[in-house]
């Protein structure tokens, strides 16, 4: 009799201790998944706000009128962004190099090319 009791109880004590490992398992996937549901309403965000500046951009109708600028993938702000669209058209291939590199673009091509492919990402329809 006392050895079956002694069986039960570790049968218990294996029990709790198995439900205690599932039960920090489920912690950690419910982490995971809050943590993937955090990235994906940041990205979102990053998303909505680009689309918000582009369409801002693609109704500019002057290279004097103001342009806004786009967060990157991380939602940061880029340093010294162009007031407008004469300033984006003077800026040098170091400066085109530094934006692309902001939003991650690829910096290959002549200024031209590296400026229009900036000027498309912000959304201007002037250049």
């Amino acid at each position: 009799m006392q050895t079956t009791q002694r069986q039960m109880q570790r049968q218990m004590q294996t029990t709790q201790h198995q439900m205690q490992i599932n039960q920090r398992q489920m912690q950690t996937q419910l982490r995971r998944i809050q943590n993937s549901i955090n990235n994906f309403t940041n990205n979102v965000r990053v998303i909505d706000a680009q689309s918000l500046a582009r369409t801002r951009n693609s109704s500019v109708q002057s290279v004097r009128e103001a342009i806004t600028p786009l967060p990157n993938a991380n939602n940061q702000m880029p340093n010294n962004f162009p007031r407008n669209t004469l300033e984006l058209l003077r800026l040098t291939v170091h400066k085109i190099d530094v934006f692309l590199t902001f939003y991650n673009l690829p910096r290959n091509g002549s200024v031209l090319v590296k400026r229009e492919r900036l000027s498309k990402f912000l959304g201007l329809k002037l250049i």
